[in-house]
């Protein structure tokens, strides 16, 4: 009796939560898989053919090809991956054998049947050891589509150090790797940049962060994106920066305390997942795995190109200065601080107009990416502030002071990450107030760009005796306690300096401008210089 060959064995992978890879995009990939598809196990031919339907979509184009059985020409409406998954899925779909056939007098080669869309995966006979878990299984070799972030050597944009010798994975680490596009959150601009952002944390975490947040944006997707931001622009700190405030927002409004800020809505839906994330962001709960966001920029050339990565991790430290923001605004009488967060970090920017042929005005950022990048690092923003602030806003056609709001965001900032005395930043921004009120009353702007320019703490003392003679002022006894290093009342005298020229330079601007800011629609004005 012949003896009956063995079936090769249909592999299928298994979708738990209970073992995270380590790895962002995998983490993400197992994440998602979970929440559409339960933990399984899945044939892995299942899961890629589920995988490929949500990847492929009607371009609204149609395409021919030939028809055996009738000897005709057909018709069939054309596909393509999803944007923007075709700058890394790269699979050539199955369009049969071709034939040549004169047709209105014009022979071409045809199609033989519509494009098949396809995505496959080939495991090894014996098992190996995935690279990415540690797994003993069969597996197969990480080809772009399946790793975007860590590909073979020599090959596309290269963040993870294991790809010199190259990626084994196995079919659940494949399979994450493969539906990790299904989790990222995307913003674009035309053909000029692209970012992308991935959080990474506790499994649990990350499946009800999908379900909530990012599984409802990608159902809102438009062409410059899914992701749902406060404002953005081409350089990835300002965008981030913008995507986190959005976020907090939500936060901050599903909190019934707060969600009378927005009718009570924002978030509603998305309770049960952002209860979840709110355990992350509280700064005494202690988590397995803290979240982190990865920020990926790209620009566009023949196919995008990866710049940069980014990692931005403490992000409960930054929802606890959100919230503090948030109560200090509301305190000096804003009704709607979240909104007026958001409009003081979305006021640094300048319209400029396109050199070249092509004159129309388009929105320069870096000063927003600035101030943006100083927050997300907890470093010293107010060198960017004053720039914007002397270079931008006064000497703009329509000069108008900084957003209501901005100095009492940005001094309670200074108050906790850069550990200056309250009662001392009182003292300055209260002289700062009176100095930019007189220079405009005795039109001396330029008395203001002198202190501005001071190069050294020689320079800014000669600068402090003007003022006393020019505008018949009296500096505060406090401005004048040099000590060592260059400290004047243990800050750093340019710290001191910069901040002293924001705080006269606005209210300048602010008398010129009949003693207000500009408007947050309709919102109390800036009392931190009152």
């Amino acid at each position: 009796m012949a003896r009956r060959q063995k079936e090769p064995s249909v592999p299928t992978a298994t979708f738990h939560l209970s073992a995270p890879s380590g790895h962002f995009w995998i983490d993400l990939g197992l994440a998602v898989l979970h929440a559409e598809l339960g933990p399984g196990p899945h044939p892995v031919d299942a899961v890629l053919a589920w995988l490929t339907d949500r990847y492929v979509q009607p371009t609204g184009n149609t395409g021919e090809y030939y028809d055996r059985s009738t000897e005709s020409l057909r018709s069939y409406p054309k596909k393509n991956w999803v944007y923007p998954l075709n700058f890394f899925i790269k699979v050539t779909p199955d369009s049969g054998e071709k034939v040549k056939r004169l047709i209105n007098g014009q022979e071409k080669a045809y199609p033989t049947q519509p494009p098949v869309y396809r995505l496959e995966l080939k495991f090894s006979a014996r098992p190996g050891r995935c690279t990415v878990c540690g797994a003993e299984a069969p597996t197969t070799q990480a080809g772009m589509w399946v790793f975007p972030f860590a590909v073979a050597p020599n090959n596309f944009g290269n963040f993870y150090s294991m790809t010199k010798q190259g990626i084994d994975l196995c079919s659940r680490c494949a399979l994450a790797g493969a539906a990790g596009y299904l989790g990222w959150l995307w913003r674009a601009a035309g053909r000029e940049y692209m970012h992308f952002f991935i959080f990474h944390g506790e499994l649990s975490t990350m499946k009800g962060l999908y379900e909530n947040h990012i599984r409802p944006a990608q159902l809102k997707a438009t062409k410059s994106g899914n992701a749902s931001m406060a404002f953005y622009g081409p350089y990835v700190h300002e965008s981030t920066l913008g995507l986190l405030l959005d976020l907090f927002a939500r936060l901050r409004a599903s909190d019934g305390s707060a969600a009378s800020e927005n009718g009570g809505n924002l978030g509603a839906t998305q309770d049960g997942g952002l209860a979840i994330l709110r355990r992350f962001f509280d700064v005494e709960a202690t988590v397995p795995v803290p979240l982190t966001l990865y920020a990926i920029h790209g620009t566009f050339g023949q196919a995008l190109e990866i710049k940069s990565i980014r990692t931005f991790s403490r992000l409960e430290a930054h929802y606890g200065r959100y919230e503090r923001w948030f109560d200090r605004l509301s305190t000096v009488g804003f009704s709607s601080p979240g909104r007026v967060i958001g409009q003081i970090f979305r006021q640094f920017v300048r319209e400029r107009r396109q050199p070249g042929g092509d004159r129309s005005l388009r929105q320069e950022t870096i000063w927003r990416d600035r101030v943006a990048r100083a927050v997300l690092t907890e470093e010293d923003p107010f060198p960017a502030i004053e720039q914007f602030l002397y270079e931008e806003r006064a000497r703009d056609k329509d000069r108008r002071p900084l957003v209501a709001g901005t100095l009492v965001l940005f001094d309670h900032y200074a108050e906790e990450v850069l550990r200056m005395n309250p009662s001392f930043l009182k003292m300055l921004s209260g002289f700062g107030y009176s100095l930019g009120k007189k220079a405009f009353e005795e039109k001396e702007m330029g008395v203001l760009y002198m202190m501005r320019n001071a190069k050294n703490i020689q320079e800014f003392y000669r600068v402090l005796n003007d003022i006393q003679f020019r505008l018949k002022m009296t500096v505060p006894e406090a401005l004048l306690m040099f000590e060592a290093g260059d400290r004047i009342a243990g800050v750093p005298w340019i710290r001191l300096k910069t901040m002293l020229a924001i705080y006269a330079m606005n209210a300048y601007l602010r008398a010129e401008n009949g003693g207000k800011e500009e408007e947050t629609e309709g919102e109390a004005l800036d009392r931190s210089v009152s």
